[in-house]
């Protein structure tokens, strides 16, 4: 359960990769094909079976947690 708590925290991240790995993620859970996973959310199947692949060899780390790359806030 918490897992899903998780995943649907990440779904309000500002980070659009987190947001999208984990739709896909309860996507997958709900529909158990990535062909119509990705097709729900307009995406390659490909793209979808690789982050599941990721999801279930690493578990949450698959998802990140915020965007790290990119030049720092000047304040």
């Amino acid at each position: 359960m918490e897992v899903v708590q998780d995943l649907r925290l990440s779904l309000g991240s500002k980070c659009g990769i987190a947001r999208t790995r984990a739709a896909i993620i309860l996507s997958v859970a709900r529909t158990k094909r990535c062909t119509t996973s990705a097709e729900h959310l307009d995406l390659s199947p490909q793209y979808v079976r690789e982050v599941v692949h990721a999801f279930v060899e690493v578990g949450l780390a698959s998802i990140p947690k915020r965007y790290r790359g990119g030049r720092l806030r000047f304040f």
